[in-house]
């Protein structure tokens, strides 16, 4: 004789009696990480050790730069010829004329009037520029060492100063500022005001 059984199930809400499973997750979690540590103290402590060192060895190694910035302005009277300037005005002008004077500037035939007057082919910042004092200093006292290049030297100081140097032009004004990047800020502002005057020279020559 078969026997039926009717079951009854209610569903009801309410908080689960044990804990959840994201308080179980979390609390294995934290066990683990504790284990880790525990573990492996010495590596981390270690890792941090030479973090350190080696931020403490970059600023050390890594040189001071200073950027000088020299501005120019458009002479309204005389179009196409620049004058320079120190402070920053709010003089309207052509935004073509700008634009134009503004590529002349980026030209390197400036650069290599300044490379050629200063004898920057000549310099060791622009003909084995490195980022690294330890570096230079290696190259200085042992200079087989010192990574050989096919370029002359005037070819590389130019390249290196145009990668140092940064033209622009100062928001909506007539004004345009060149802005040069060296290791000494004596230097950064003679180079600056040279490329400044040998535009200057340039415009007036061409009149």
């Amino acid at each position: 004789m078969d026997a039926k059984v009717n079951a009854h199930y209610e569903m009801r809400e309410g908080p689960p009696s044990g804990p959840t499973h994201e308080g179980l997750n979390f609390r294995q979690i934290a066990v683990l990480a504790r284990r880790f540590v525990r573990r492996q103290f010495s590596v981390i402590v270690l890792c941090v050790s030479c973090s350190m060192l080696l931020g403490v060895v970059y600023l050390f190694s890594t040189p001071s730069r200073f950027t000088a910035t020299a501005k120019l302005l458009i002479d309204s009277n005389k179009p196409g010829i620049l004058k320079q300037q120190v402070g920053s005005l709010d003089a309207q002008g052509d935004a073509t004329q700008v634009d134009t004077q503004l590529e002349l500037l980026k030209s390197d035939r400036f650069a290599y009037k300044v490379v050629d007057g200063y004898s920057l082919g000549e310099d060791p910042e622009f003909t084995a520029p490195t980022q690294n004092y330890l570096l230079s200093a290696l190259y200085q006292h042992f200079p087989d060492l010192k990574p050989k290049s096919n370029l002359p030297s005037s070819r590389r100081a130019v390249a290196v100063l145009l990668k140092n140097r940064d033209v622009g032009r100062v928001g909506r004004t007539l004004v345009l500022e060149i802005n040069v990047t060296s290791l000494s800020a004596e230097r950064a502002a003679q180079l600056a005001n040279a490329l400044a005057e040998a535009y200057i020279d340039d415009q007036l020559e061409a009149k």
